[in-house]
């Protein structure tokens, strides 16, 4: 699976954690929302209910106020009180949601009728105090209102059950509610440490590892191979890699083999020097010999010519080791290119910086991340490249590769040649290193400006 693939998918996830969990608080919020109207609801019939259990002890009142006194001011009262009583039943029966049995309020009705009927029944008698038959009748009356008002009770010991009901209903919802959003930020929380523990692996130390193969390649060893078994972009890197280094590998053993062919030529051609130095000194005592006799002359022209012939033979094959070094000086060249052209080829900015913070060379994705052209980065400070500024950084990290020979990753803000900020990557790997001092490092960087902004977009 592809790196962006991977971080796609992790982003996804975290945005189905964010989904998930505001509409459960959601849906908590609406449930508790609806559970708080039924209480206020339940709590207005409570009132309701309590006014007109007063209301019907005035009506009572007022009759036994004018059984005793005969005031005609009572029995205006005791209508206009019963007046408001049917209006407030009338109301309680239009309510659309009801809290208490609706056969209490017929039950009620029925009282109250038959109390307008007993009071029509005493306002007829012509003088009501003293007489038996009114207070006979104001004795049903309270009997009939004691009736209304054991229904009222009822009806109210309902509706407070309810209210209690709804109260418990909604300390849970609100439970629920501030559960569902401690556990949303539990989920996000632990996605957001997960991606910080799951993003460094999967990029930074297949780099690590291939800056570390880098170094035992540039020491001479050629043993160790990366994995290939990764699916993604770092495992097709790999494996090119792995092939380089067995094609260096088998350049190197041919060259070694050459060098050895070399080196027994070279000492033939010692060999057959000093033959040749032995033969001149022959030649002399033949000159010598030749003043004597022509015939010696002739001989030793003779042994002349054949020295010549094996001297053109030996310079031939001179000619013939200088073209094998010629080749094989083409063929490291060739392999220099292509390791040239791999490095260039990948999405991570790579250079080469001096003790002297001069950058020494760059690959083109570096040149790419920061708009520079090779000769404006080649020679430069890295800190008037990437910082703009005219002397080194205080504390620069890259100090401790310099110093202890570590290597050290970080994060840190550079500029683009255009003044835009990046967010980089770095790791800086000792590269160089003469008699115990680090001469130059090789960084590695990374552009995390856009991984970065959707982290803290998520966030």
């Amino acid at each position: 699976m592809k790196i962006r693939t991977k971080v796609l998918l992790a982003l996804f996830l975290m945005g189905g954690i964010l989904v998930f969990g505001n509409i459960w608080v959601i849906k908590n919020y609406q449930d508790g929302t609806a559970i708080e109207q039924i209480h206020r609801e339940n709590q207005i019939q409570l009132d309701q209910h309590l006014n007109l259990k007063q209301a019907i002890s005035g009506l009572t009142l007022a009759l036994d106020n004018y059984i005793i006194y005969g005031d005609p001011v009572e029995k205006k009262k005791f209508l206009q009180t019963y007046q408001s009583i049917s209006q407030q039943i009338h109301a309680l029966d239009q309510t659309k949601i009801k809290m208490y049995d609706p056969i209490g309020i017929v039950k009620l009705n029925g009282q109250l009728d038959k109390i307008r009927e007993l009071a029509g029944g005493l306002f007829e008698i012509g003088e009501p105090v003293g007489n038996p038959g009114a207070e006979r009748i104001m004795r049903e009356v309270g009997a009939t209102a004691q009736n209304a008002e054991t229904i009222l009770n009822g009806m109210v010991k309902e509706l407070e059950t309810g209210r209690e009901d709804n109260q418990r209903r909604s300390s849970m919802m609100r439970d629920h509610l501030f559960s569902a959003i401690y556990f949303m930020f539990f989920l996000l929380i632990l996605s957001l440490l997960s991606s910080l523990f799951y993003f460094p692996r999967i990029i930074a130390r297949p780099l690590i590892l291939l800056m570390k193969a880098a170094q035992r390649i540039g020491q001479g060893d050629f043993s160790q191979l990366l994995d290939e078994k990764r699916k993604d972009e770092f495992g097709t890197l790999n494996r090119t890699f792995n092939f380089m280094l067995n094609a260096l590998k088998q350049r190197e053993k041919a060259l070694v083999d050459k060098n050895l062919e070399l080196k027994n030529v070279i000492e033939e051609l010692e060999e057959t020097n000093e033959k040749f130095q032995l033969s001149n000194e022959e030649l002399g005592s033949t000159n010598e010999e030749l003043q004597i006799s022509s015939e010696e002359l002739e001989s030793t022209n003779e042994e002349l010519n054949v020295s010549n012939q094996e001297l053109e033979t030996a310079a031939r094959e001179l000619t013939e080791v200088r073209e094998v070094l010629e080749e094989k000086n083409q063929e490291l060249k060739e392999a220099h290119d292509y390791l040239g052209s791999i490095i260039h080829s990948t999405d991570t900015g790579i250079c080469v910086i001096g003790r002297d913070h001069r950058i020494e060379s760059v690959n083109r994705t570096l040149q790419e991340m920061f708009g520079y052209s090779e000769s404006e980065l080649v020679g430069s400070h890295c800190y008037q490249i990437f910082h703009r500024v005219s002397e080194a950084c205080t504390g620069c990290p890259m100090e401790l590769s310099f110093s202890k020979g570590d290597t050290v990753r970080y994060n840190h803000r550079h500029c683009h040649k255009d003044g835009k900020e990046i967010i980089v990557d770095i790791t800086t790997t000792p590269l160089s290193i003469l008699d115990g001092r680090v001469e130059r490092i090789i960084e590695t960087i990374k552009d995390v400006t856009e991984v970065t902004r959707l982290t803290r977009e998520v966030q």
